[in-house]
Order: C-alpha cells, then structure tokens, then sequence
C-alpha cells in the first residue's frame, strides 16, 4: 500500500500538487505531480527549474483581477508558483523532485555571480526581487518545458 512520505502544495492548490509516497523519501523531497496535475519545469540553472502547475485542483485565478490573473499564470493556464525545484535524481527523473527554494529570493551580483537567498529577504534583497521582475519581463526568451506524464509517470518536453 502506498504511503504518503512528503508533498508540496499551497492555498492555491487547495492544498497538494505534489506528493512522494514511495519509501526512500529524504528531507526536502516533494515528489511527483498528484493524479489529474501537470507540472511545467521551466530551466532556471543546472538541474534548477521554475514550478508551474496546472490542474481542477488549482484556483482558476482571482475574481475580477485580470492583470493579477495575468501575472499568476502562463498563456497555458498553468500558475506560477515561484518555488525553484530540482529532480531528486537527475539519472532517475522518475523518482520526482525537490524543493530548492524562491525563485524571486535569487539576483545577480555586479560581478555576474547569481546569489541564493535562504530564508526570508531583508528589505534591499526584496528591492533587489522587484528591479530583476521588471527585468526578466521585459526579456523575450524560448525557453523549453519539461511536463510530468502521470500516465506514463515519465517526463516530456516542450516549448514554453
């Protein structure tokens, strides 16, 4: 029987998305989408991707707020959690994911090093988030997507 191990979630996915429930869990792993999910992996780093998620458990969006709608989720209706993932093993990709951290909490030094913020931002790390929001919005980037397959419990890609 399985038994669940670990999961990811927030309000807005009333309230799992993600869900480990194969042994062999370790501390931050938060494993594969749940039944009926997607999840859309948008390339951040080295095994680092951006976490978006899309399913009939996810909030369809904010009552008459379509710019906040906008913000909140892709052109293919997938929301934008801002949570940074990575495969728990990057040979085994079906063994589900991890958490690793804000994507908003990283910015780049002036010596062209990217930074991650753990915990919570002080007030000129959370200047700093905003001024590289308005930056990456105005970039125009293809990036490729990477979808998990409850089905096939294996992962494809695709363009963004």
């Amino acid at each position: 029987m399985p038994m669940l191990t670990s999961s990811w979630g927030m309000t807005e996915t009333a309230p799992m998305a993600l869900i480990h429930y194969e042994g062999g869990a370790e501390s931050g792993m938060i494993g594969i989408p749940g039944p009926r999910l997607e999840a859309r992996l948008l390339p951040v780093g080295d095994n680092r991707y951006e976490l978006r998620v899309r399913g009939p458990n996810v909030m369809d969006g904010y009552f008459e707020e379509p710019e906040k709608n906008s913000e909140t989720f892709d052109e293919e209706g997938f929301m934008k959690t801002g949570d940074a993932v990575r495969f728990a093993n990057p040979a085994a990709p079906e063994k589900g994911l991890r958490f690793d951290g804000r994507i908003g909490e990283d910015f780049k030094l002036l010596s062209a090093v990217w930074y991650r913020q753990h915990g919570s931002a002080c007030t000129s790390c959370r200047r700093l988030q905003a001024l590289c929001r308005t930056l990456s919005s105005l970039a125009k980037i293809a990036l490729i997507s990477v979808f998990w397959c409850f089905q096939t419990r294996s992962w494809r890609a695709g363009r963004a």
